[in-house]
């Protein structure tokens, strides 16, 4: 099971819509990377919030391999200020990083990072 680190909507607020994930500490490195793969399309589920019609996320990169874990970043213009909406990207990357069997702890890094 994935865990999401203390304060990530936090810190996804203060990247101003851009922000990368990195999940770190997962015991199988393909499954990880699999896995992140799934959590890049899931943000895509999450509706933009004042277009409920299209997708919150502007673009979400392939996932690269770091030190820390696989990584990708999503562009979300400035709409991540907002705690709700934040929270519901987190929930939707959780909900695929454990749908594949990942574990760890999912990270927010600013996306020039990753």
């Amino acid at each position: 099971m994935v865990q999401a680190e203390g304060g990530i909507v936090g810190r996804m607020q203060d990247q101003s819509g851009a922000c990368a994930f990195v999940l770190r500490g997962a015991s199988d490195a393909e499954i990880a990377r699999t896995a992140m793969q799934r959590g890049a399309g899931a943000v895509f589920e999450v509706p933009h919030p004042l277009e409920p019609d299209d997708p919150l996320p502007n673009y979400a990169s392939c996932v690269t391999l770091t030190e820390d874990g696989p990584s990708f970043w999503i562009d979300c213009k400035d709409e991540l200020d907002d705690p709700d909406t934040a929270a519901a990207v987190v929930a939707a990357i959780l909900r695929a990083l454990d749908a594949a069997g990942a574990d760890g702890v999912l990270c927010v890094v600013r996306h020039d990072e990753a």
